[in-house]
Order: C-alpha cells, then structure tokens, then sequence
C-alpha cells in the first residue's frame, strides 16, 4: 500500500481503461461513454489503491441515483456533488484537483 494523502492530488486523465488500470495512479481517472451511458472511473486520491465507477453527466446530474454533474473537461474535470468513499475518503473533484473535505 501506498502513503495515505489528504492534501489536494491533481487528477490524471487516461484515454483507455487498460492504460488507466496499468498504472494504478492516485487520484487518475478515465471516462468511458456507451451510448448514452458516461462513466468515470478513478482510483482514490488518497492512494490506497480503491479503484470505482460513478455514473456522470455532461453539464447535467443523471436521474440515476447516485450520480454526478461533469463539467464535460476531459482535462481537468469538476464533480458535482462531492465524492464520499463512506468511511474511507470524502472530497472533491474540482477542475482536475482532488481536495478532501
């Protein structure tokens, strides 16, 4: 296991899953869209290792619950409402940095 971080960790973006998954970088993450569907998948900021899949929106929240607003930035992303790991890790996503809570 890693350092456990709780100061802010810039997120890094990856094109395709395998290349995300490979490296394993806190705090990385990759957008997946299937049809309408758009996921985002990142490993925690914290570094622990915890790798997970939240449904997202561009520039709209999904029905779905839970779920997020995507600023549509591939770059530097921004979520919306904060991200809550229960028990583990709560923070943001804003413009491609992850701060805790």
């Amino acid at each position: 296991m890693t350092e456990i971080r709780t100061e802010p960790v810039e997120a890094e973006g990856f094109q395709d899953l395998k290349s995300f998954r490979d490296a394993r970088r806190p705090g990385s993450f990759h957008i997946a869209e299937d049809g309408e569907d758009i996921y985002f998948w990142s490993f925690c900021p914290c570094g622990c290792g915890a790798q997970s899949s939240i449904p997202i929106g561009r520039n709209i929240k999904p029905d779905e619950s839970p779920s997020w607003n995507w600023n549509g930035d591939e770059a530097k992303p921004t979520l919306e409402p904060s991200i809550n790991h229960v028990g583990h890790w709560h923070g943001w996503l804003r413009d491609g940095i992850w701060s805790s809570c």
